[in-house]
C-alpha cells in the first residue's frame, strides 16, 4: 500500500465518522432550534448547514483522492510504500471501521446513560422532560446504535469501500 493509498483510506474513514457525529449533533439541535419558530433566516441557516455537512462528506469519501492531492498528504517521505505485512486493503479498511464504530459507541455510551438515568429520575420525581432532552437522548442512542452497527458490520462496511474504490477508478 502506498502512503496516498492510506491518506485517501483514512480520509474516507474521517468522512464516514464526520457525517455520523454532524448528523445526530449539529443538525439535531439546529432543527430543534428551527421547530421553536420557523422563519426565513432560520430555514436558511439550516439548509446551509445541511449543504455543507452533505458536501463535506461527499468530499471526504468520494472525492478523497483529490483532497489527497490537494493537501499534498503522500509529499515529503523517504518511500512510498507502507509495508503492513500480509494485510490487504480490505483488511485496513475494516480495522478502520471498526475504530469509527468503536469511538462512537464508547464516546457517546456514558452521554446516553447519564441522560437515561435523568430523565427516568425526572419521570419519578415528577419533573417535565422537554423536547431538547427527549431529542438528545434519542440521539445519543441512534449514535450508539451506528457505532454498534460499525463494529458488527465492519466487513460489509469494508466491503462497500472497496467496491466503491473500483468503481472510481
Amino acid at each position: 500500500m502506498t502512503k496516498r493509498d492510506f491518506f485517501v483510506l483514512m480520509i474516507k474513514l474521517f468522512g464516514l465518522y464526520w457525517i455520523v457525529v454532524s448528523l445526530f449533533s449539529g443538525l439535531t439541535q439546529n432543527f430543534l432550534l428551527l421547530s421553536n419558530g420557523i422563519d426565513g433566516l432560520s430555514f436558511l441557516w439550516f439548509m446551509m448547514l445541511v449543504a455543507v455537512n452533505v458536501g463535506l462528506f461527499a468530499a471526504l469519501v468520494f472525492y478523497a483522492d483529490k483532497v489527497a492531492g490537494l493537501l499534498k498528504l503522500d509529499k515529503g517521505f523517504d518511500d512510498d510504500k507502507i509495508v503492513f505485512g500480509h494485510l490487504k486493503t480490505v483488511e485496513l479498511i475494516k480495522i478502520g471501521v471498526f475504530v469509527v464504530g468503536g469511538l462512537l459507541f464508547l464516546h457517546y455510551l456514558p452521554d446516553f446513560l447519564s441522560k437515561g438515568y435523568f430523565a427516568f429520575r425526572g419521570k419519578i420525581a415528577g419533573r417535565i422532560f422537554d423536547a431538547k432532552d427527549s431529542l438528545d437522548l434519542v440521539g445519543d442512542g441512534l449514535r450508539l446504535m451506528i457505532g454498534y452497527w460499525l463494529m458488527t458490520r465492519y466487513d460489509s462496511v469494508a466491503e462497500w469501500f472497496v467496491s466503491r474504490e473500483a468503481e472510481n477508478k
